[in-house]
């Protein structure tokens, strides 16, 4: 039967994209206990019991996507990946959920989260930067299709949520941006997330104040972290080596002065012909517009905060020929302007 193939859903967009069962199963043990029934779940899913059963460690996202659409049309709860991240509450008890209990702080944390996350599940694989007095953790657009709104809402409040769990210290986001559309109602996340929330972005991620890294972990235990890295890094070998997209980020951050570059340009930096730099880039979900905006953000932030150049020499530095127009795009990425930016900041 077609449930019994786990790899056998999905687009050629999507595929060898995979997530991991074990979240998986806890989603389905979460929504049976808010009253879902198991077999209405499974017949509206295309998943016979004994495909449940067999459910290999990893199986292809298509498979959890849909899981995310039938559970809002059971649940009739549009929020139902916000209410599963509280009820699921991540026990961290697997490889990588282990090395984050056992880190130093929150930032050792984080930053194993972000180095290890994609070994359990494509959903995972983030980034963590550094904005003078803000971390921001950012979830890496995955390929093919963008996951169902109520997925990605359960990946970002099982993030705020983890930083509570390891500190036992109540970890508030400053701001936190979904690639997704606003849902018509924003009470609930807001309740869960708090008032800073922005939508129709670049990335989903979480913005917090950075002296919240310094917080201890409550469990830490250094002997076990540096065990059990060395099996983790034997795993991340195992995996596709994908440092492109950062590649890319660095190939535009060089060439931005000289304006916007093209893919031709890039391409070229590169060594690459211009249609395999786009077919790169589709195939890992983004696009050259969205890194540069991406890049451009970024820079934009950092400059800014040293006050060490104008907002007219920023724009410049970030390839804009009219002030107006950097001030514009500045609105778009962090809600005010670049000045009103340098004097809150």
């Amino acid at each position: 039967m077609r449930g019994f193939d786990w790899q056998g859903r999905g687009d050629p967009g999507s595929r060898g994209l995979e997530a991991n069962s074990l979240f998986l199963r806890l989603q389905v043990d979460g929504l049976t206990q808010l009253g879902v029934d198991l077999e209405t779940l499974l017949l509206a899913w295309d998943v016979p019991m004994s495909g449940l059963e067999c459910m290999p460690d990893r199986v292809a996202r298509a498979w959890s996507d849909r899981f995310w659409v039938v559970a809002e049309e059971l649940s009739g709860d549009p929020f139902i990946g916000v209410r599963l991240a509280h009820l699921v509450r991540s026990g961290l008890d697997d490889l990588v959920g282990t090395i984050a209990r056992r880190s130093g702080t929150l930032g050792d944390a984080l930053g194993y989260l972000s180095r290890y996350g994609r070994v359990l599940d494509a959903a995972l694989d983030m980034r963590v930067e550094y904005e003078r007095d803000m971390a921001i953790i950012v979830q890496q657009p995955s390929p093919g299709p963008r996951p169902p709104r109520q997925a990605t809402e359960y990946v970002v409040v099982t993030l705020a949520l983890i930083g509570r769990q390891l500190t036992c210290v109540p970890v508030h986001a400053c701001d936190v941006h979904f690639r997704h559309r606003a849902p018509r109602e924003l009470a609930t996340l807001r309740a869960h997330l708090g008032p800073h929330l922005h939508f129709d972005g670049m990335y989903n991620a979480l913005i917090l104040d950075r002296e919240l890294l310094d917080l201890p972990i409550m469990e830490q235990d250094a002997a076990t972290v540096l065990r059990l890295r060395k099996e983790a890094d034997e795993l991340l070998r195992g995996l596709p080596d994908d440092r492109f997209l950062q590649r890319v980020r660095e190939a535009v951050e060089d060439l931005l002065e000289r304006g916007a570059p093209g893919a031709r340009e890039v391409a070229e930096r590169l060594s690459l012909r211009e249609a395999t730099l786009r077919t790169r880039l589709r195939l890992r979900g983004t696009s050259l517009r969205l890194l540069i905006d991406s890049v451009r953000r970024r820079l934009a932030m950092r400059y800014l905060q040293t006050r060490q150049m104008s907002v007219p020499e920023v724009a410049l530095r970030l390839g804009y020929q009219d002030p107006a127009t950097f001030g514009r795009a500045f609105r778009r990425w962090v809600g005010c302007s670049p000045s009103e930016y340098v004097t809150t900041h």
